[in-house]
């Protein structure tokens, strides 16, 4: 992916690939994190939370929904005619140094 590409991209186009291939795609295209484009991953690893990386993630509160699952799972052995019950979780972001405000139009760097 070149950097006219990247520039072609909307607000919230999303890269494909893990964070990874989207951080190359950006060093390759020679943009600069978060000042040219924001980057955001989605699950909170404690890779992402890294301080030399320290990229913005959505946390999907895993351990919360492992703890539900595990716990309706039992529930549901206990009593099979147990009504079945719905959770919601909320996913929360974590904003770290990846992402920024976006820049006003038109003052993007040119291809």
């Amino acid at each position: 992916m070149d950097r006219r590409r990247l520039h072609q991209l909307h607000p919230g186009r999303r890269l494909p690939g893990r964070e990874t291939t989207a951080g190359q795609a950006v060093a390759e295209a020679g943009l600069s994190v978060p000042d040219d484009i924001s980057v955001a991953g989605y699950d909170n690893t404690a890779f992402a939370a890294l301080g030399p990386i320290s990229l913005t993630s959505v946390d999907q509160a895993g351990r919360h929904m492992g703890h539900s699952a595990v716990r309706l799972l039992l529930d549901r052995i206990t009593d099979r005619r147990r009504p079945t019950t719905r959770v919601v979780l909320s996913p929360t972001l974590v904003p770290r140094r990846t992402t920024a405000p976006p820049a006003e139009r038109g003052s993007l760097p040119s291809p």
